[in-house]
């Protein structure tokens, strides 16, 4: 990790907004522009948070980081019936808005990170790879609200919960079943499945 590295990390936390809105703006343009319930601006809080997310892996030099973040959302888009396509126009949306807004020096900073998640687009997913079982109605809800703290939208996180609770989920099911399982699988995103990249065990 080097200065430069700092510097490409705190200009995306600055700027976040306006890269995520750059980013949105190609994004409505493409094909795949709006998945069913979701807009341009449900699309600019999502970006917003990538940015964040993005600036986090570079600030410590592990691409790794943001390209598990973008698998795991990738998981979650296929386990909530989303065509897993508009992440990936959504990711090469924020790729092109940053390569067009980054200075050219703190590009290399930012772009081993966005090439790599992009790359993780293509592999294919192994289903082992999370805990959590869409089948399952609690899981499915567990997901829900997990993806929804992840995106920053903790207010969302907190209406799907207390819905469920409206219809009849009781509190003890929703703390077993729902947010021990949601904290579980943050954990193990957070963590990684294969313990430290090579870039952080040298460190």
């Amino acid at each position: 990790m080097n200065a430069l590295h700092n510097v490409a990390a705190a200009m995306l936390e600055a700027s976040a907004v306006g890269y995520a809105a750059a980013a949105n703006a190609l994004l409505q343009r493409s094909p795949m522009a709006t998945p069913a319930g979701s807009d341009g601006t449900t699309w600019k809080s999502h970006l917003e948070q990538r940015v964040l997310e993005l600036a986090a892996a570079v600030r410590v030099n592990e691409p790794a980081l943001f390209a598990r973040r973008i698998t795991w959302l990738r998981r979650a888009f296929v386990a909530r019936g989303t065509d897993e396509a508009h992440l990936r126009y959504a990711l090469l949306s924020l790729r092109s808005a940053l390569q067009a807004e980054i200075p050219e020096n703190l590009r290399p900073m930012i772009a081993p990170a966005l090439d790599l998640a992009v790359a993780a687009l293509d592999e294919p997913l192994k289903p082992e790879s999370i805990a959590l079982d869409s089948t399952k109605p609690s899981d499915q809800l567990a997901l829900r609200y997990l993806a929804a703290c992840l995106e920053g939208d903790l207010s969302r996180a907190i209406r799907i919960v207390m819905n469920e609770m409206e219809r009849g989920l009781s509190p003890a099911t929703v703390y077993s079943e729902v947010l021990v399982a949601a904290q579980r699988e943050g954990g193990r995103f957070y963590l990684g499945r294969n313990g430290p990249s090579p870039a952080s065990a040298a460190t």
